[in-house]
């Protein structure tokens, strides 16, 4: 059985990246604990999982967020408040992950939102 501390940890490298793309555009994506052994990766089923979601999907859109994705993540905030799965899904190419940090590093401090108080006064 494979122990814990053998899985590698911190940022992928390109080469890793490179190992599970080739592998998820042969074989598919889904069942992440078996592509990290079977490629070699050093990586838990779960980091795979993250990182073709988040980064590596040909879906999300990197970059810059546009004023109608901001003005909309706003306007979805205030109704749904940190739902940000249910937000992301009314944001097309942008994962949940995305909108939150951005909502936590840039919208936040744009509105003026202390930490804690989650409704805005959208006009």
């Amino acid at each position: 059985m494979e122990s814990k501390n053998e899985h590698r940890k911190g940022p992928w490298t390109v080469e890793e990246d490179r190992i599970l793309m080739d592998h998820i555009r042969v074989h598919g994506k889904g069942k992440w604990n078996r592509i990290a052994k079977t490629t070699g990766l050093k990586r838990c089923g779960k980091s795979c999982r993250l990182r073709w979601i988040n980064y590596l999907s040909p879906g999300v859109k990197r970059g810059d967020f546009s004023e109608e994705e901001e003005d909309l993540i706003i306007r979805l905030h205030n109704l749904l408040g940190n739902r940000w799965s249910l937000i992301a899904g009314r944001v097309p190419g942008r994962t949940d992950n995305q909108i939150k940090n951005h909502w936590n590093t840039h919208l936040c401090k744009k509105l003026g939102i202390k930490k804690g108080k989650t409704k805005v006064k959208y006009s």
